[in-house]
């Protein structure tokens, strides 16, 4: 599998899913969740709806209103560990140096929490503010194969977001979860729809 191949799931708007799914009507105020970042990382404060354009194809969308987090943000990093996604050394080690990178470059106030799925959840460490395991485990995880006992290993990649969602209980807007996966799914017992 190629790095170009992986397929990266990036915040999964927990919170903000079960209202949309609320307004199958057509409804005239929806709410989405985003970070503005300048070029050195750091989120930019003080936006009004002006300083945000929105479209849905090329229809246009007005922005009525911006309201930041009152909380720090809550990020779980979930790693696909199935044999298809960690057989490769080159790219395992670029994933791992993905979740590295996203560990880094939160915020120090963000909670991270980190997991690893196969057929079932290996690992799962809730959202915390203290990084030292999260660092650790992502350490041991550049051994690639050698990290995990020997075996075959399918993948259940829908059943793992349904267990990691529960980290977010109750949920709230900005909830978010970065995976990292080849996308394959051969055991899961839920369906993509019942975790959305």
């Amino acid at each position: 599998m190629h790095r170009y191949m992986r397929l990266v799931l990036v915040s999964a708007l927990l919170a903000s899913a079960a209202p949309l799914f609320a307004q199958e009507v057509p409804c005239p105020h929806r709410t989405l969740s985003v970070n503005v970042l300048d070029d050195k990382g750091l989120l930019f404060t003080g936006l009004t709806p002006v300083d945000f354009k929105a479209s849905v194809g090329k229809q246009s969308i007005k922005v009525v209103s911006v309201k930041p987090n009152a909380a720090p943000p809550r990020v779980m990093i979930i790693l696909d560990v199935s044999r298809s996604m960690i057989e490769n050394k080159l790219d395992w080690d670029y994933d791992v140096r993905a979740a590295r990178t996203v560990l880094q470059d939160l915020p120090k106030d963000a909670s991270v929490g980190l997991a690893l799925f196969s057929a079932k959840i290996k690992l799962n460490i809730p959202p915390t503010q203290d990084r030292q395991e999260l660092v650790a485990e992502l350490n041991r995880l550049n051994a690639g194969e050698r990290a995990f006992p020997s075996g075959a290993r399918k993948t259940a990649l829908w059943d793992a977001l349904d267990a990691v969602a529960s980290d977010f209980d109750p949920p709230r807007v900005g909830d978010s979860m970065y995976v990292l996966t080849d996308s394959g799914d051969n055991v899961s017992i839920i369906h993509a729809n019942a975790v959305k």
